[in-house]
Protein backbone atom coordinates (compact mmCIF):
# COMPACT_ATOMS: atom_id res chain seq x y z
CA UNK A 1 0.00 0.00 0.00
CA UNK A 2 2.61 2.32 0.31
CA UNK A 3 3.54 2.15 -3.03
CA UNK A 4 0.32 3.15 -4.21
CA UNK A 5 -0.55 5.49 -1.57
CA UNK A 6 2.39 6.91 -0.37
CA UNK A 7 2.11 8.80 3.02
CA UNK A 8 1.41 12.58 3.00
CA UNK A 9 4.53 13.45 4.36
CA UNK A 10 6.47 11.99 2.22
CA UNK A 11 8.90 14.06 0.06
CA UNK A 12 8.35 13.48 -3.69
CA UNK A 13 6.01 10.62 -3.46
CA UNK A 14 4.10 9.51 -6.71
CA UNK A 15 1.76 7.60 -7.00
CA UNK A 16 2.59 4.28 -9.14
CA UNK A 17 1.79 4.93 -12.94
CA UNK A 18 -1.06 3.50 -14.59
CA UNK A 19 -0.39 -0.11 -16.06
CA UNK A 20 -3.47 -1.41 -17.75
CA UNK A 21 -6.13 -0.42 -19.85
CA UNK A 22 -8.71 -0.56 -17.32
CA UNK A 23 -6.99 1.89 -15.11
CA UNK A 24 -6.02 4.36 -17.95
CA UNK A 25 -9.96 4.64 -19.39
CA UNK A 26 -11.04 5.19 -15.76
CA UNK A 27 -8.30 7.76 -15.34
CA UNK A 28 -8.78 9.56 -18.45
CA UNK A 29 -12.30 9.14 -19.56
CA UNK A 30 -14.04 9.84 -15.57
CA UNK A 31 -11.67 11.23 -13.34
CA UNK A 32 -8.88 13.68 -15.21
CA UNK A 33 -12.80 15.79 -16.83
CA UNK A 34 -14.51 15.24 -12.93
CA UNK A 35 -10.77 16.79 -11.77
CA UNK A 36 -10.39 19.87 -14.26
CA UNK A 37 -13.88 20.85 -13.18
CA UNK A 38 -13.36 20.65 -9.89
CA UNK A 39 -10.36 23.11 -9.90
CA UNK A 40 -12.28 25.58 -12.19
CA UNK A 41 -14.99 25.81 -10.19
CA UNK A 42 -13.08 25.89 -6.73
CA UNK A 43 -10.69 28.54 -8.85
CA UNK A 44 -14.02 30.45 -9.71
CA UNK A 45 -15.00 30.25 -5.81
CA UNK A 46 -11.87 31.60 -4.69
CA UNK A 47 -11.21 34.10 -6.89
CA UNK A 48 -15.00 35.62 -6.28
CA UNK A 49 -13.74 35.93 -2.47
CA UNK A 50 -10.73 37.90 -3.40
CA UNK A 51 -12.22 40.43 -5.69
CA UNK A 52 -15.34 40.37 -2.60
CA UNK A 53 -12.60 41.44 -0.26
CA UNK A 54 -10.34 43.94 -2.72
CA UNK A 55 -13.58 45.39 -3.81
CA UNK A 56 -14.86 46.03 -0.48
CA UNK A 57 -11.56 47.86 0.59
CA UNK A 58 -11.54 49.55 -2.09
CA UNK A 59 -15.45 50.62 -1.21
CA UNK A 60 -14.03 51.78 2.49
CA UNK A 61 -11.27 53.61 1.29
CA UNK A 62 -13.15 55.74 -1.44
CA UNK A 63 -15.66 55.95 1.61
CA UNK A 64 -12.98 57.60 3.86
CA UNK A 65 -11.84 59.71 1.49
CA UNK A 66 -15.03 61.44 0.25
CA UNK A 67 -15.56 62.50 3.68
CA UNK A 68 -12.34 64.09 4.16
CA UNK A 69 -13.46 68.05 4.36
CA UNK A 70 -10.62 69.40 2.06
CA UNK A 71 -12.04 67.55 -1.01
CA UNK A 72 -13.79 69.47 -3.74
CA UNK A 73 -17.15 68.68 -5.02
CA UNK A 74 -15.77 67.60 -8.07
CA UNK A 75 -13.67 64.86 -6.08
CA UNK A 76 -16.52 63.67 -3.77
CA UNK A 77 -18.85 63.17 -6.79
CA UNK A 78 -15.67 60.75 -8.15
CA UNK A 79 -15.35 58.87 -4.73
CA UNK A 80 -19.28 58.73 -4.05
CA UNK A 81 -19.16 57.12 -7.69
CA UNK A 82 -15.99 54.82 -7.03
CA UNK A 83 -17.97 53.62 -4.32
CA UNK A 84 -20.99 52.91 -6.17
CA UNK A 85 -19.23 51.07 -8.72
CA UNK A 86 -17.75 48.86 -6.12
CA UNK A 87 -20.43 48.30 -4.82
CA UNK A 88 -22.06 47.20 -7.68
CA UNK A 89 -19.32 44.89 -8.97
CA UNK A 90 -20.00 42.92 -5.28
CA UNK A 91 -23.58 42.52 -6.21
CA UNK A 92 -22.58 41.36 -9.58
CA UNK A 93 -20.24 38.94 -8.06
CA UNK A 94 -22.81 37.87 -5.45
CA UNK A 95 -25.35 37.07 -8.23
CA UNK A 96 -22.88 35.46 -10.74
CA UNK A 97 -21.77 33.08 -7.88
CA UNK A 98 -24.96 32.41 -6.24
CA UNK A 99 -26.67 32.01 -9.86
CA UNK A 100 -23.71 29.88 -12.02
CA UNK A 101 -23.46 27.83 -8.06
CA UNK A 102 -19.53 27.91 -8.76
CA UNK A 103 -19.33 26.59 -4.95
CA UNK A 104 -21.55 23.41 -5.60
CA UNK A 105 -20.47 22.18 -8.77
CA UNK A 106 -16.99 22.47 -6.98
CA UNK A 107 -17.77 20.55 -4.10
CA UNK A 108 -19.65 18.14 -6.71
CA UNK A 109 -16.96 17.32 -8.87
CA UNK A 110 -14.38 16.96 -6.80
CA UNK A 111 -16.78 14.66 -4.60
CA UNK A 112 -17.48 12.77 -8.03
CA UNK A 113 -14.04 13.08 -8.93
CA UNK A 114 -12.43 11.52 -5.85
CA UNK A 115 -15.35 8.00 -6.26
CA UNK A 116 -14.30 7.62 -9.96
CA UNK A 117 -10.18 7.56 -8.45
CA UNK A 118 -11.17 4.69 -6.32
CA UNK A 119 -13.34 3.11 -8.91
CA UNK A 120 -10.24 2.67 -11.19
CA UNK A 121 -8.77 0.49 -8.34
CA UNK A 122 -12.17 -1.24 -7.61
CA UNK A 123 -12.56 -2.16 -11.08
CA UNK A 124 -9.78 -4.11 -11.04
CA UNK A 125 -12.09 -6.42 -8.54
CA UNK A 126 -14.34 -7.12 -10.13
Amino acid sequence: MRHVAPSPRTEGAVLAPLQGPIETWWETTCYQPADRLSVAYGDRYRSCYVMFFLLAGLALIVAVAGDLPRFALRAEQLATGLEIVALGGIGGLVMANHFSRWHERWISYRLAAELRRKQCVLALLG
